[in-house]
């Protein structure tokens, strides 16, 4: 199977100094410019399933890919940044916050597939912020269920999803390195593994060839 990595479009938390960022930021309007420009190349890939962090940013992000290629938008709490959804302005003060809530994401992006988990408390619950061993242990539970659901076909799966989480998966769980890895993953990036069974290869790492330089974001 193959697997897209997919960041999402620019949000204004990246666009914003660090002390000023919310816990759930909106796209800017670059943002959705790289979104529509990455769905009319997802479009050419034929993904047979798509699935999307329940941030904002990249449920956005997603929309735009479900509407060029008519794969639905399946929404799973796991890909979601490391930390959690948290306000503050810093993590020495950081306030768990509920995230999306179920009637929000329906509303907002109709047709969305939404997990049980995802009710009215929201998808994160107001928790703490997770720790690092829970970030391994998230993204680690990640990896396992793509080769339990996927690594034995030829699906091409998307993950809509964000830098950190992503720099993870690659280098902590999936132990896959690209020269480059040591870069900030760019706004809409693509990084493609091929799975099959135990086996994994990075084919693409950060890729943006979909987006014209004027239009690139960190």
């Amino acid at each position: 199977m193959e697997l897209y990595l997919i960041r999402h479009g620019q949000s204004e938390n990246n666009a914003r100094p660090e002390h000023l960022r919310v816990e759930d930021a909106l796209l800017t309007e670059l943002g959705h410019q790289q979104a529509d420009l990455l769905a009319q190349w997802v479009k050419t890939v034929e993904l047979d399933r798509l699935f999307s962090s329940p941030f904002r940013r990249a449920l956005q992000t997603a929309w735009p890919i479900q509407q060029a290629s008519g794969v639905p938008v399946e929404v799973l709490v796991p890909l979601h940044e490391v930390g959690g959804c948290m306000s503050g302005p810093g993590p020495d003060n950081f306030v768990g916050c509920p995230g999306i809530r179920r009637s929000e994401l329906l509303e907002e992006f109709p047709g969305y597939q939404v997990p049980e988990e995802i009710d009215q408390t929201g998808w994160w619950k107001s928790k703490p912020a997770e720790d690092d061993q829970q970030v391994h242990q998230r993204a680690t539970d990640v990896l396992d269920w793509v080769r339990q659901e996927f690594a034995a076909g030829q699906d091409k799966v998307g993950f809509v999803m964000h830098a950190d989480v992503t720099r993870h998966l690659l280098n902590n769980v999936a132990r896959v390195t690209s020269e480059h890895s040591h870069r900030i993953l760019y706004n809409t990036s693509v990084t493609r593994l091929s799975i099959e069974g135990e086996q994994l290869a990075l084919e693409l790492y950060n890729s943006i060839s979909h987006l014209p330089m004027s239009l690139t974001s960190r």
